[in-house]
């Protein structure tokens, strides 16, 4: 399993930017664990996002934006889904 961590930054970043996770390493059998924190709370995840290996292997990587409403975290993945 290969994991990768996203820190939503909402003091430094444009609410239309997007996060990019780099895929370039997970391969056919792999699985990538997505692990997303709030930059107030770098404790635990907000969310924890799986995918396959073979969602991944052909891609260099995957994208979602993370948007706050009534202090509830909305995270939308371009072009893919979680398992």
């Amino acid at each position: 399993m290969i994991i990768r961590n996203r820190v939503l930054r909402t003091q430094s970043r444009k609410p239309e930017s997007s996060y990019k996770v780099d895929c370039r390493k997970v391969l056919l059998g792999d699985s990538l664990e997505l692990r997303i924190y709030d930059e107030n709370n770098q404790i635990e995840p907000l969310e924890t996002f799986t995918f396959s290996g073979d969602k991944l292997h052909d891609r260099n990587s995957i994208h979602f934006s993370a948007k706050k409403v009534n202090n509830i975290w909305q995270i939308k993945f371009y072009n893919i889904k979680p398992d």
